[in-house]
């Protein structure tokens, strides 16, 4: 790790921070993984606080009605967007988008609506809303 550049050595001192933070819902949460025929492009894992969703390619994540959890998306699809697909309306949510390396690049509110909608996060950054 001492000849990592300054760079990658942020990116996994984040994850690794992301990682512990999120321990919780990555190993004793509920796993989700679809479409297997498409190499698992969608992985969910959930807990009655929390659902974390990691995009591993350009696909849409579908989200049920009331879904008042603390949402986590992981964008490793190669995009610098996610498509997501509300089934009902879950109000105005605070969030924070993160670049790979834990910087802070945008945040405020969220008006999630149902319906489909684009969020704009950095290739390999995170999203966090509520």
């Amino acid at each position: 790790l001492d000849r990592l550049p300054e760079a990658h050595h942020k990116m996994v001192e984040f994850y690794l921070k992301f990682w512990r933070e999120n321990r919780d819902v990555l190993l004793d949460g509920k796993l989700k993984p679809f479409a297997p025929e498409l190499a698992y492009p969608l992985v969910k894992a959930e807990t009655q606080d929390k659902l974390l969703a990691v995009a591993y390619a350009d696909c849409c994540l579908e989200f049920e009605a009331g879904e008042a959890r603390k949402i986590l998306l992981v964008n490793a699809s190669g995009r610098p967007r996610l498509i997501a697909d509300f089934a009902s309306d879950l109000g105005a949510r605070e969030y924070r988008v993160y670049n790979c390396m834990g910087e802070a690049v945008e945040s405020g509110t969220l008006d999630l609506k149902a319906g489909v909608q684009a969020l704009k996060i950095p290739e390999s950054g995170i999203m966090m809303i509520g």
